[in-house]
């Protein structure tokens, strides 16, 4: 009983496969405005980790630069106590 459902549930799922490719061949269209769609995703993703990335080293840069003039440059601040006069 088991082996009949498992068949039925085979050839159905083959005459499935069989009409969903029939349709894409008959509608080639469709896989090519879905392959059009994936490809402007695709390049719209890049651009965005791109542009992130660019903007994650300028706040980076802009960081560093805030560091180094406020005094707090491990250079700065060392020669900064070595210039102290001692009481």
């Amino acid at each position: 009983m088991q082996l009949l459902a498992v068949g039925v549930a085979a050839m159905a799922a083959i005459s499935l496969m069989v009409t969903v490719v029939n349709w894409l061949i008959a509608h080639w269209w469709v896989l090519a405005a879905a392959a059009l769609i994936l490809l402007l995703g695709a390049l719209g993703w890049w651009q965005h980790r791109t542009q992130r990335a660019q903007w994650q080293q300028a706040q980076a840069r802009a960081l560093r630069y805030g560091l180094a003039q406020c005094g707090f440059s491990p250079r700065l601040r060392c020669l900064r106590f070595s210039a102290a006069p001692s009481t």
